[in-house]
């Protein structure tokens, strides 16, 4: 595995550890997650010496594009890294009669002529 992919496969680890915790409501396990990892790529990084520095590089450039995603598309990335995407709304289904757009729109209009007239009917007996 080479380095851009290690430091990938960190990131969206942590992602997904912290997604799984947020959707769950663990806030304080989230921010711990975000603690640790920030821990742990500091170490790995001031390990690695003078490479440490564009290692870190290519973990904020991982962060980046992951946040875009995050960002463009919350539930495809939960999707992706395997965590449950929140819950969505019961929608409820409206039962149709068949009637298209069309239909709806002859019934209102019948309707509306129905009610003027029986209004006139009433104003000639006043």
């Amino acid at each position: 595995m080479n380095e851009i992919e290690e430091c990938k496969e960190m990131v969206e680890s942590y992602w997904k550890s912290f997604l799984t915790f947020s959707a769950d409501g663990s806030i304080d396990l989230a921010k711990e997650c975000l603690i640790r990892f920030e821990e742990r790529i500091a170490k790995h990084a001031k390990a690695m010496g003078d490479d440490g520095k564009r290692w870190m590089e290519i973990i904020d450039e991982q962060r980046d594009l992951i946040f875009d995603e995050y960002t463009k598309n919350p539930d495809a990335l939960k999707t992706r890294l395997g965590v449950s995407p929140a819950p969505q709304p019961l929608q409820r289904n409206v039962p149709t009669t068949g009637q298209n757009l069309g239909e709806l729109v002859v019934r209102t209009a019948v309707r509306a002529t129905v009610w003027e007239s029986i209004i006139s009917i009433f104003r000639l007996f006043r």
